[in-house]
């Protein structure tokens, strides 16, 4: 699929969901002998974000406060049909909202739309290649001040979202990963 998107015959999205909440991901830290630094983490809202991430930093998202269910993943999907004449391949992993009844109902009227669906193998998160956006933006863009009150996290991500592709890339040359 990505030879096919890099000879221009298909646009290709990686999908996923990731969320968000005043409880940070922090993988590890580091602070000078003698200072203590900390985060206390708080319970909250959540942000939920269902994203469509192409290679070329082009970035969809779809924000929900409550949990993702397949209704809310069918109607962003119908967002993402293509122009016609474009062919679209969305990638997704095997989750179940992303295998439920009501998307398989539907894909046969998006593939007539140029969009297409295809399934990642299971267990192979490291294939669908949102995963390092939602590492890079917990791991990386986000940091502690972020995290000081739900308004402050909401704007940040928001941000970062806003302006993925021009501040804030992913080299997946460098990574080789495409």
């Amino acid at each position: 699929m990505i030879q096919l998107w890099t000879r221009g015959h298909i646009e290709l999205f990686f999908a996923d969901e990731s969320g968000f909440s005043l409880k940070p991901s922090v993988p590890y830290g580091w602070q000078p002998i003698g200072q203590q630094k900390g985060i206390c983490p708080k319970d909250s809202e959540r942000i939920n974000v269902l994203g469509f991430m192409s290679l070329d930093m082009q970035l969809e998202t779809f924000f929900r406060s409550k949990s993702m269910d397949s209704k809310f993943v069918a109607q962003a999907i119908e967002k993402m049909i293509p122009p016609e004449g474009v062919f679209r391949v969305l990638v997704f992993d095997n989750a179940p909202i992303h295998r439920a009844e009501e998307l398989y109902q539907r894909m046969i009227e998006w593939q007539e739309k140029g969009l297409f669906i295809f399934f990642l193998p299971r267990y192979s998160p490291h294939l669908n290649r949102i995963e390092i956006l939602w590492r890079m933006i917990k791991h990386h863009w986000l940091k502690p001040q972020d995290y000081r009150s739900f308004t402050t996290l909401k704007k940040r991500l928001t941000y970062i979202l806003e302006n993925f592709g021009e501040e804030f890339r992913i080299d997946f040359k460098e990574l080789n990963i495409t």
